[in-house]
């Protein structure tokens, strides 16, 4: 998987896997542009609030966003990973 990045830079990569601009990720998780691009811009560090609104919105990347693992038989992936599965079109969870 590679080097471990940090949990700011790890929240912009599910924003941009997910193809979300900031005001519509904002909005989703029920915070402010402001607080989001702090965190992705300046590295602020997000709330535990902040996680977890994450972690339900896009519960596939909980284990990357808080553990830096993955577990894709159990639908657990990270950015990359999803964008791999798109390229092939299949994932661990497909049971086609």
């Amino acid at each position: 998987m590679g080097m471990s990045i940090s949990v700011s830079e790890k929240i912009r990569a599910i924003r941009d896997s997910e193809g979300m601009g900031r005001k519509a990720f904002a909005d989703k998780l029920g915070i402010s542009q402001r607080t989001l691009e702090s965190i992705e811009n300046k590295g602020t560090d997000p709330s535990s609030s902040i996680l977890k609104a994450i972690c339900k919105g896009y519960p596939a990347y909980t284990f990357w966003l808080t553990l830096d693992t993955v577990n894709p038989e159990i639908g657990q992936i990270s950015p990359e990973l999803k964008e791999t599965a798109s390229e092939y079109g299949k994932t661990g969870t497909d049971t086609e």
